[in-house]
C-alpha cells in the first residue's frame, strides 16, 4: 500500500546495529533529511531524503514530521553526536557592531512570528553575525523526543563557513531553492554582501528572485559564479534546465570550487554544505 505521508527520494541506509558517529538532520518545510557518518570528517556513509507528500495545510509538515519518526532507522535515533539544522527557517540576522544596540527578538516578532513558534539563536563569528531564527514549536519538541540529546543549530552556521572560504579571492552567488522559499547568499572576497530569502509560487519566481538578486550584487546573468542547488529533486531536472537558458553557467565551476563532483553536487549539495 503506497505511504499516504512521504516518499523516500534517495536513501542507503545502515543497518539497526550500525553505529553513527555523528548524524545531521536539516529540517525543511516539505522535506526531511538525514545524513549519517561513521566518523566524523570523513565522507556520509548514509543518507535518506523523506519528501512529505503536498496536503494543502499550511505548516502541515509539523504533523508530518511527528507521524514519519517510527519510520526512521534506529541508527540514526542512536548516534553519538546529532545535529539538527532547521534549513528554511525565516530569520532576521543582525551584525555584530548592532548586537547591543538592537532587540533581535523584537525585530523577528515584528517581521515574521505567528505566535506559536519557538525563538532559537546562533551567532557566526565567521561572519560576524547572530541570527534569530524559528522552530513551530510541535517541530521542535517532535524532533527533540526523536533525536534524544540532539543539539540545535541554524543551516546557515555551516553553510557561511564553506562560502566564506571558497570565496575569499572572488565572488561568489549560492542561491537554494527550498519547499517553499528561495535562499539567495552573496559573498564577496571572504564578506557576506546578501543573504535574504523570498517565498515562490511558480518557476517564473524563481527566475525573477534570482534575476533581481544577481543585478543587486552587480553579478552578470552568464557568470560562473552562480551556484544553485534545490531540495525538490523530483523538479530539480526541469527547474535546472529552464534556469540554464538565463544562467547558462551556473555550477560549472563546482568541481574546482568546492572539490566534488557535478553529479554528487546535484545530489548533495545540502549535505556537503551542513557538514
Amino acid at each position: 500500500m503506497e505511504n499516504q505521508i512521504f516518499r523516500v527520494l534517495h536513501a542507503y541506509h545502515p543497518e539497526d546495529s550500525t553505529e553513527l558517529a555523528l548524524v545531521n538532520v536539516l529540517v525543511y518545510r516539505n522535506s526531511l533529511v538525514l545524513i549519517g557518518y561513521k566518523e566524523e570528517g570523513q565522507p556520509l556513509s548514509a543518507f535518506i531524503h523523506y519528501q512529505f507528500n503536498e496536503i494543502g495545510i499550511e505548516d502541515i509538515y509539523s504533523v508530518q514530521i511527528q507521524m514519519i519518526m517510527d519510520y526512521i532507522p534506529s541508527a540514526f535515533q542512536k548516534a553519538a553526536k546529532k545535529n539538527i539544522y532547521h534549513a528554511e527557517p525565516t530569520y532576521v540576522l543582525i551584525p555584530r557592531e548592532e548586537m547591543y544596540e538592537v532587540n533581535g527578538y523584537q525585530m523577528y516578532t515584528d517581521m515574521h512570528s505567528k505566535g506559536s513558534e519557538k525563538m532559537l539563536t546562533d551567532e557566526f563569528a565567521s561572519v560576524d553575525i547572530k541570527e534569530y531564527y524559528n522552530y513551530p514549536y510541535r517541530v521542535y519538541n517532535d524532533l527533540d523526543n526523536a533525536f534524544e540529546n540532539a543539539t540545535f543549530f541554524s543551516y546557515h552556521q555551516n553553510v557561511f563557513r564553506h562560502l566564506k572560504h571558497k570565496s575569499a579571492e572572488n565572488t561568489l552567488v549560492y542561491i537554494s531553492i527550498k519547499s517553499n522559499y528561495i535562499e539567495i547568499i552573496g559573498f564577496k572576497e571572504g564578506k557576506l554582501t546578501f543573504c535574504n530569502t523570498f517565498e515562490y509560487k511558480n518557476k517564473a519566481d524563481i527566475l525573477y528572485f534570482i534575476q533581481a538578486s544577481l543585478e543587486n550584487l552587480g553579478v552578470a546573468l552568464d557568470s560562473s559564479d552562480i551556484y544553485i542547488s534545490t531540495i525538490r529533486k523530483e523538479e530539480q531536472e526541469d527547474i535546472f534546465d529552464t534556469l540554464k537558458h538565463y544562467f547558462p553557467n551556473f555550477n560549472s565551476n563546482v568541481e574546482a570550487t568546492f572539490g566534488i563532483s557535478t553529479s554528487f553536487w546535484d545530489t548533495y549539495a545540502d549535505a556537503f554544505l551542513s557538514h
